[in-house]
C-alpha cells in the first residue's frame, strides 16, 4: 500500500484499507525507512505480511496491491474524499444511534500500528510488538 504524506498522518489511511481486506491479527511492525520516506513491515500472528509506504513527495492518491495464491488484485484511489466522506457518514450515523459503527478494538489496533512504526523509526528500525503498546 502505498500513500503520499507522512507515516504520522496519512499511515491510518492505508492501515485501514490493508485490514479491510486482509483482517485484524497484527503482531509486529518494523519501520525500515526514514522520515518522509517510511517503509513498514507489518506481520500478522497468522504469518502474513503487509507492506506499507508513505512518501512526502509523490502526489496525493492511495495504492493498495495484494497478493493471494490463487488471485491478485490493485486499487488505486486518487483521492481521499471518499475515505473521509465513508467514515463522516459512519459516525453521523452513531450520533443517531448512539451505537459505534467501529469496533472498538479494531481503532486500538489500527493506532497500536501506527505509533509502532513510529517507535521503530525512532529506535533505528526495530521490530515493535504491538502488545508493547500500551493505550488505555
Amino acid at each position: 500500500a502505498v500513500t503520499p504524506k507522512y507515516w504520522r498522518t496519512y499511515g491510518i489511511h492505508v492501515i485501514e484499507g490493508v485490514c479491510a481486506v486482509m483482517g485484524l491479527g497484527i503482531e509486529s511492525v518494523q519501520n525500515v525507512g526514514a522520515d518522509g520516506e517510511e517503509i513498514v513491515h507489518m506481520r500478522y500472528a497468522d504469518g502474513r505480511h503487509a507492506v506499507l509506504q508513505t512518501f512526502k513527495g509523490i502526489k496525493e492518491g492511495f495504492h493498495w496491491s495484494f497478493y493471494g495464491d490463487e488471485a491478485s488484485a490493485v486499487v488505486a484511489k486518487l483521492g481521499a474524499y471518499s475515505s473521509f466522506r465513508n467514515t463522516l457518514l459512519q459516525f453521523v450515523e452513531m450520533l443517531k444511534t448512539g451505537k459505534p459503527t467501529i469496533d472498538w478494538h479494531e481503532t486500538v489496533e489500527l493506532t497500536k500500528v501506527v505509533i509502532a512504526g513510529r517507535i521503530s523509526l525512532a529506535e533505528g528500525n526495530r521490530v515493535v510488538r504491538l502488545e508493547e503498546i500500551k493505550i488505555d
